[in-house]
């Protein structure tokens, strides 16, 4: 699991380190590989530049990708990386779909953007899942038919900003006799969406993050501690890959192994455990939640009841003679 330390803001999305940041995730990666490993994790948006879906193996970064590893066919990469897909002119496209000639956007093709996740192995068979919980005002503009001249005030962070395009559900990614779930990021904080991965057949999850946006902040720290929580609700292995921040293997327990630091270039390897029993709150949700809801809902409206009761009751006694 890598954690290359690429500065987001100045180094990673520019062109020019490329090339050097291939070859870093590279080098990272083939310097810890053996026989036993079986899954390679790259954090969130690795491959530099962009990837066309529609023509994903002629992507040079992926040529060499495979290239690299093809002594390795045990060897599944999860990959973070941007993916575009291209909607003919005349074709059906998604809301959040943008112009690709925006001076004629009535004879254009359109494209979508997507925050993805990429499971790459020898096989040369890819598969795709698309980031779902999107970061608002950064990744996501409201209603985007409506309000897409925000787009043009969206805080760019380097990467690609505005609405990007979505998947409708959480689904995993398969190799051999296991399947990860490949929370991207913000994803991590929502339990209950990653339940729909557990219950997709995920039993293992892998979260693929960015969190130098924050800087040596409280952020990346609070940002593992939400992985615990998912590791205890689900009962899942988690393999933690930052860009930078903090990455982690975390146990069935919540319990961090592993943790780097910020600002570090580092490489960690370890034994995850696949579970596939279906814990509890899997199954049922986020239960205790709901309780509390209903119980703050009953006490509110039994105070004001209570309340009301007093102010308008008849004074039967009022005046004693």
């Amino acid at each position: 699991m890598l954690q290359p330390n690429i500065d987001p803001y100045n180094e990673k999305f520019n062109d020019a380190y490329a090339d050097e940041q291939l070859s870093r995730f590279i080098a990272l990666s083939l310097s810890e590989i053996s026989p036993q490993t079986r899954y390679v994790f790259w954090p969130e948006t690795s491959l530099p530049g962009y990837v066309w879906k529609q023509q994903f193996w002629q992507t040079s970064s992926i040529k060499k990708i495979v290239t690299a590893f093809k002594d390795y066919p045990q060897v599944q990469l999860i990959i973070g990386a941007t993916v575009l897909n291209l909607y003919p002119k005349d074709e059906a496209r998604t809301a959040t779909a943008r112009p690709l000639n925006k001076f004629d956007v009535a004879n254009s093709d359109w494209y979508d953007v997507y925050n993805a996740a990429i499971g790459l192995d020898s096989t040369q068979h890819f598969q795709l899942y698309i980031k779902s919980r999107l970061v608002p005002g950064v990744e996501r503009m409201p209603y985007p038919q409506l309000f897409r001249f925000l787009e043009n005030f969206a805080i760019d962070l380097g990467g690609i900003s505005g609405s990007m395009g979505v998947q409708d559900e959480a689904d995993v990614i398969t190799f051999g006799n296991n399947a990860v779930a490949p929370v991207i990021c913000y994803e991590s904080v929502f339990g209950e969406y990653v339940t729909e991965y557990v219950r997709k057949g995920a039993n293992i999850i892998a979260i693929i993050t960015n969190d130098g946006w924050w800087g040596n902040t409280p952020g990346h720290r609070q940002h593992l501690r939400y992985a615990s929580l998912r590791a205890l609700e689900t009962r899942r292995d988690i393999a933690r890959s930052a860009n930078t921040g903090i990455s982690a293997f975390i146990n069935q327990r919540g319990d961090i192994r592993q943790a780097t630091t910020y600002e570090t270039e580092a490489v960690i390897k370890d034994t995850v455990h696949a579970n596939t029993e279906l814990t509890f709150y899997v199954r049922y949700g986020d239960y205790l939640y709901r309780l509390a809801l209903l119980g703050a809902i009953f006490f509110l409206l039994r105070l004001i009841i209570r309340r009301f009761s007093k102010r308008f009751k008849p004074a039967l006694f009022e005046h004693r003679y």
